[in-house]
C-alpha cells in the first residue's frame, strides 16, 4: 500500500516570520519555502525584527542529550540563556512537524556565546537541556508578547561533534534537507490560542 506524502501547507494567510541567524540557514528555508517571510538575523543576533505576527526561529543546532540523533527537528518549550534564565516558548510547532513526518523532540534548548564541546555539553545536558545553540535566549527576549516558537535541527551530537569532518558532513547535509523540508510548515505556524505570554525585559 503507498503511503500519500503530506500535503505542504499553503502560506496565502500567513503572518510568520521565520527568523534563520546563519545564511546557511536562511538559503535552506527560501529553497523549500520560497514564498515564506524570512529574515536572516546574523550569528549571535540579540535583537528580533519590527515586524508583526508571529516569530520562528529556525536552524541548527547541536544535541545534548545522548538520545537526540542528527536531523531531529527539537522543539523548544523554554529558551535558557547562558545564566540559567529561561524563557517560555510556544511548542505547538511540534504537532505539525511530526505529521509531516520528521522527527521531532520537546524540550529546552540552551543558548550559549560560542560553540560548546563535550564537557560542556555535559554540563547543559544536566540542566535538562536536549540541545544548544548561540541565539535563541536573545530573540526571544527581544521578541517581547509576540508568539514565538523555536524550531532547531539538530547537527552533531556529543558522540559526533562538528570536529570530526566525516560528522561535519553527515550530521550537516541531513541537517540541511531537514531544515529545507520544514520550512513551509514553520512559515505556515498557526500560534497558540492561549493568553500572550508575559513580556520578558
Amino acid at each position: 500500500m503507498t503511503i500519500a506524502e503530506p500535503r505542504p501547507p499553503s502560506l496565502a494567510s500567513s503572518t510568520v516570520t521565520v527568523l534563520a541567524p546563519l545564511r546557511i540557514e536562511a538559503l535552506a528555508l527560501r529553497r523549500g519555502a520560497p514564498d515564506a517571510r524570512v529574515v536572516h538575523t546574523g550569528k549571535g543576533s540579540d535583537a528580533a525584527p519590527d515586524t508583526a505576527g508571529a516569530l520562528v526561529v529556525a536552524g541548527f543546532a547541536g544535541a545534548l542529550a545522548g538520545d537526540v540523533e542528527p536531523a531531529t527537528v527539537v522543539i523548544a518549550d523554554e529558551v535558557a540563556g547562558p545564566d540559567g534564565d529561561a524563557l517560555e516558548c510556544d511548542a505547538t510547532l511540534a504537532a505539525d512537524l511530526a505529521a509531516a513526518g520528521l522527527s521531532v523532540r520537546v524540550g529546552r534548548i540552551a543558548t550559549a556565546r560560542r560553540i560548546v564541546r563535550r564537557g560542556g555539553r555535559a554540563r547543559l545536558a544536566e540542566t535538562g537541556a536536549l540541545a544548544v545553540d548561540m541565539e535563541s535566549y536573545w530573540l526571544r527576549q527581544a521578541a517581547g508578547h509576540r508568539r514565538f516558537a523555536v524550531a532547531r535541527v539538530v547537527v552533531d551530537t556529543p558522540d559526533r561533534e562538528l570536529a570530526n569532518p566525516l560528522a561535519t558532513l553527515r550530521g550537516g547535509l541531513a541537517a540541511y534537507r531537514t531544515l529545507r523540508q520544514a520550512a513551509r510548515w514553520l512559515a505556515a505556524w498557526h500560534p497558540s490560542t492561549l493568553d500572550e505570554p508575559d513580556r520578558h525585559d
